[in-house]
């Protein structure tokens, strides 16, 4: 991401710089509807407040793959994008929150802290521990993945989940590696449990979580693998039904799905409206790109690349 000639350390000092600064743009504005100390103390209590480890599990995660070759580097992965964007995401928020909680105990001292009390319940003061926890296992996790470490890998995904069991991203994390270890049913067993607590999810915390239509597209992809190309197509159905909101390119992949499932199941009629569908699909998102091309930059736009299988027409 950066060049040996930039200074990290320099670049982590001008992240806390930028909280101070918002600090005392949100002060001097503070009677602007969403601006003032209830978004700083909200924005430290989520970047900053007990994430001093996983900050430094990030840095730590850097300091090892930047000086990955580019392919190599690039092909280290968390979830849908580069795990190595992912820690600087990591330590600029933690920086930027740092930076807001100093400047605001040297201006308001013991009202910051009030504030900052009122404003964390109970609840969630003692779930930050294990979120962090979960967090730093989940990095572990990914960077062990990428380098080829499968049964560690599994076993850091396991402890995130045993760590953070409402939270549904170790289960998703959990299942993809199965499949990547080439065991399918295991794989959509997590997969489906993931799926559940998804729907249910409704946390606070700064734990990605992934778009839920990417639940049913690997629960799908894991029952093709098994030759069990009907009960692909109902949990395609299920997402469809399910009026998800998803982006052309999702849409794209799933419709995809669907019509290679109906034309090894015999269904041609139901095939080639899917695959027409997908194509469509394809064409709306290569026409958002081309007018907005930051809009479709981000790493969880990408779908993973083995999610339009290679299903052929035997009727199998």
């Amino acid at each position: 991401m950066f060049g040996p000639r930039v200074d990290r350390e320099a670049f982590w000092r001008a992240q806390r710089w930028i909280g101070i600064r918002l600090a005392m743009l949100y002060q001097w504005h503070s009677g602007a509807e969403g601006w003032g100390d209830e978004w700083l103390v909200w924005e430290y209590l989520r970047h900053g407040l007990g994430k001093e480890r996983l900050a430094e599990s990030a840095r730590e995660l850097i300091d090892r793959i930047e000086p990955l070759p580019g392919t190599r580097r690039d092909s280290i992965r968390f979830g849908g994008g580069s795990l190595l964007e992912r820690c600087y995401i990591i330590v600029s928020n933690y920086e930027v929150a740092e930076g807001i909680h100093r400047a605001m105990l040297e201006r308001s001292g013991d009202e910051w802290k009030a504030l900052r009390a009122r404003r964390l319940g109970r609840s969630h003061l003692e779930a930050i521990p294990a979120e962090n926890d979960a967090y730093v296992s989940l990095l572990q996790g990914f960077l062990r993945a990428g380098i080829g470490e499968s049964e560690p890998a599994l076993e850091e995904f396991r402890q995130a989940a045993d760590r953070l069991p409402t939270h549904p991203s170790p289960l998703y994390a959990i299942g993809n590696q199965l499949l990547s270890m080439g065991d399918d049913a295991g794989g959509e067993a997590a997969l489906r449990h993931a799926l559940a607590v998804r729907k249910s999810y409704r946390g606070i915390g700064i734990l990605p979580v992934e778009d839920e239509i990417f639940y049913y597209l690997r629960i799908a992809m894991a029952c093709v693998r098994q030759e069990r190309y009907g009960q692909a197509v109902e949990i395609l159905r299920e997402a469809v039904a399910e009026r998800l909101p998803m982006r052309p390119e999702q849409g794209a992949a799933l419709y995809r799905c669907l019509g290679l499932c109906h034309k090894s199941l015999g269904d041609r009629r139901r095939s080639a409206f899917c695959l027409a569908e997908s194509d469509r699909l394809e064409r709306e998102a290569a026409t958002n790109l081309r007018s907005s091309p930051m809009s479709s930059s981000r790493p969880s736009d990408r779908l993973p690349k083995d999610i339009s299988p290679d299903v052929s027409a035997s009727g199998r």
